[in-house]
């Protein structure tokens, strides 16, 4: 498939259904649209790589009945670049009276389109090469330059904004030469909201501190905690010995090998990780730390490296009695 996609350069590409591919398939997928490459292949005289003469850069069209962003959300913890690569407009049953979809108007609307494609495609090169290719250059990065203006300057949303700018002009064209009729300003309405869409949910998601990430760790580690009140234990660890939490003074330590092991799973980086929790004040400091100090019933305890976070623990931890000795 990618080698097709590489074939056409940026001609669309189309797909149907993608419900079943797994989040994997759809975060590769999104990036070989914009920018894949064939595979590296070695020359047949020399022990030399070919040169990659072609890549990708081009428009794709495809269904789903699941949202591509609740897959990738599945597979990896940050799906950031995927997500400014996609537009996705869900598209609802109509229910406006006179126009419901009835197999009578399903018909009417696929019947022409078996005997009525590729006209306007010829029609379209002429006119462009009528136009003149550095007027429709010129044009195009007047287009480039309007979405920025409008929504955004941020080079992380280039690829969308290339998608509207040169589909915006691409209609134009198509409507100033008789070859469409479409009602650009109603079309492209509803892209920009989805646009928009995508800029909020970015934001909110850059916003984000990662805290919540702690909180899912210790969740599902629950039984690897030790968690200390008015300097009495409250709760033992009954498996190995992940989180250590001192209730009063609002402080967890949490092992750094398990926290690491757990970012691996989910797919969410490291680094990221701690500099959303610096940023935010929530990671304290990196360093060793004797996880089990203070609990008698420890057969011994040596020093980890742990992550000391200061968090609100009333939602983690109850208050809680502290255990018989």
């Amino acid at each position: 498939m990618i080698q097709r996609m590489i074939t056409l350069k940026n001609l669309p590409f189309t797909l149907d259904e993608q419900s079943n591919n797994d989040g994997k398939v759809i975060s590769n997928l999104m990036h070989n649209i914009s920018s894949g490459t064939p595979k590296i292949r070695m020359k047949a005289s020399t022990n030399e790589e070919r040169e990659a003469s072609f890549s990708t850069s081009q428009i794709c069209i495809t269904t789903t009945n699941k949202p591509f962003k609740d897959m990738m959300s599945e597979y990896k913890a940050n799906h950031s670049a995927e997500n400014v690569r996609i537009l996705e407009p869900e598209i609802m049953m109509p229910s406006v009276p006179g126009y419901e979809l009835d197999s009578a108007r399903g018909k009417a609307m696929i019947d022409p389109l078996k005997t009525n494609y590729g006209f306007a495609g010829p029609e379209f090169v002429k006119k462009l090469y009528v136009i003149g290719v550095d007027e429709v250059r010129r044009r195009s990065d007047i287009e480039y330059l309007r979405v920025a203006d409008k929504y955004t300057s941020n080079s992380e949303y280039r690829f969308i904004a290339n998608i509207y700018a040169v589909t915006h002009l691409a209609g134009q064209i198509a409507n100033e030469h008789g070859i469409l009729n479409f009602d650009l300003d109603r079309i492209f309405d509803v892209v920009g909201k989805g646009f928009t869409d995508i800029i909020e949910g970015k934001q909110h998601e850059d916003s984000d501190t990662r805290a919540d990430v702690v909180g899912d760790f210790i969740n599902k580690n629950i039984q690897n905690c030790l968690v200390i009140r008015n300097g009495k234990v409250v709760t033992e660890p009954r498996n190995a010995l992940y989180v250590r939490a001192e209730v009063d003074e609002g402080l967890i330590w949490v092992s750094s090998s398990a926290m690491k092991e757990y970012l691996r799973l989910i797919r969410l980086g490291t680094r990221e990780f701690e500099d959303r929790l610096t940023k935010a004040g929530v990671l304290v400091c990196k360093g060793r730390k004797q996880m089990a100090a203070g609990w008698k019933d420890a057969f011994g305890s040596t020093n980890v490296q742990a992550y000391e976070l200061k968090l609100d623990m009333s939602h983690l931890f109850n208050d809680q009695e502290a255990v018989s000795a």
